[in-house]
């Protein structure tokens, strides 16, 4: 973590380091808002990044800010042509608005 932020103070529009720590506060500390936060930084720069909205939706989504998640998710279904990345994206969508609205 340290070094990543070191990486981000030297050079804020660093986007691997912004993108690998989202990843590390999503993935492995469950700190999602710093998450969030690193991501939309992340998104800022890449702003067409299909993998940067699939993890700010994890993100937002470990945050509980569920109706933000299902945003990031139809972001990333716009931005990839990748089937793989669209079916995570959809099934990820419809399971958010399964808990949101009943299956």
């Amino acid at each position: 973590e340290g070094a990543y932020l070191e990486s981000i103070d030297l050079n804020p529009r660093n986007t691997r380091s912004l993108y690998a720590l989202a990843v590390l506060y999503s993935f492995e500390l469950e700190a999602y808002e710093e998450a969030v936060a690193m991501a939309q930084r992340f998104l800022a720069i890449s702003t067409r990044d299909a993998d940067g909205f699939l993890l700010l939706g994890r993100s937002l989504y470990g945050a509980g800010r569920l109706e933000e998640a299902v945003e990031a998710y139809d972001n990333a279904l716009r931005f990839t042509t990748v089937e793989e990345k669209k079916k995570q994206a959809s099934d990820n969508k419809k399971q958010i608005l399964d808990e949101l609205y009943g299956s």
